[in-house]
């Protein structure tokens, strides 16, 4: 006997949701369209969340270096 249980939708499923819609539906979520944003929107949009990058992790060389002492002694 199956039992009908229905799953709660987390926050990942409606990601995955939009993979699943067609184009326009997207488009209307996310508040973009073909042409992508308008000016307005894009600076709004900067505003409120900040430039799209990735902050690149500086190694430290000086630790870098040590590192090749710190390791198994070769025999």
């Amino acid at each position: 006997m199956e039992s009908s249980v229905t799953k709660p939708v987390s926050k990942s499923d409606s990601k995955d949701d939009l993979k699943s819609l067609p184009l326009p539906e997207v488009e209307k979520k996310l508040g973009s369209s073909a042409k992508g944003l308008s000016q307005a929107e894009a600076q709004k949009r900067l505003a409120k969340y900040g430039p799209n990058e990735i902050k690149e992790k500086k190694d430290n060389l000086f630790l870098k270096f040590l590192s090749y002492f710190w390791g198994p002694s070769h025999g």
